[in-house]
């Protein structure tokens, strides 16, 4: 089912489980921000993958554009939480 083109790309709802997702970054003291949007992960998306967008540990502003800048901030907490999102999705997670 077709929902919106995004970015050139047409999105579908895929049944994905993001509850894992959800669990690793609320414990980090972090609320998770669940949207659509064009990703990294349109590939996955296009060939029939779910997949999930995950943080890069930092912030930024003017995507895409020659404004673009990156503060590359707490990013061994992005490490960690990509970490145990893998743990969490081979069912190893404490």
């Amino acid at each position: 089912m077709v929902q919106k083109l995004i970015g050139g790309f047409a999105s579908r709802r895929f049944a994905v489980r993001v509850d894992d997702h959800v669990t690793v970054v609320r414990a980090f003291g972090l609320e998770p921000q669940l949207d659509v949007a064009s990703t990294n992960a349109n590939i996955p998306f296009a060939n029939g993958i779910p997949a999930v967008t995950i943080s890069r540990g930092g912030t930024g502003g003017g995507a895409h554009s020659l404004d673009e800048w990156w503060l590359n901030e707490n990013e061994h907490l992005a490490i960690q939480q990509a970490l145990l999102l893998v743990l969490a999705e081979a069912g190893l997670a404490p």
